[in-house]
Parts: C-alpha cells; structure tokens; sequence
C-alpha cells in the first residue's frame, strides 16, 4: 500500500512538471542542464 501512495505521488509530480532540481556530477550529463534552475547559466533563462 505504502509502495503504491509513493509512486502515485512521484508519478504525478512528473505530471504536474513539479521538480526541485539539484546540482551535481550527474548534471554533465543531462540534456537540460543549459534552462536547469539549479545551474547559474539556467537562471538567466527561466528569469
């Protein structure tokens, strides 16, 4: 039960684009590093 209220939650976050991004390693990677609101350069683009 517990397991099924966690991903409900999860699941709509991705659908309300509800994210809290956090910086690290992992960023040299992704695709959206360059508008992220967790990266100085994406600030300029969301502001």
């Amino acid at each position: 039960e517990w397991a099924e209220e966690l991903l409900a939650t999860a699941a709509a976050r991705v659908l309300d684009e509800r994210f809290s991004p956090a910086a690290g390693q992992h960023c040299t990677h992704c695709a959206f590093r360059a508008s992220c609101t967790a990266r100085p350069e994406g600030r300029h683009v969301v502001e």
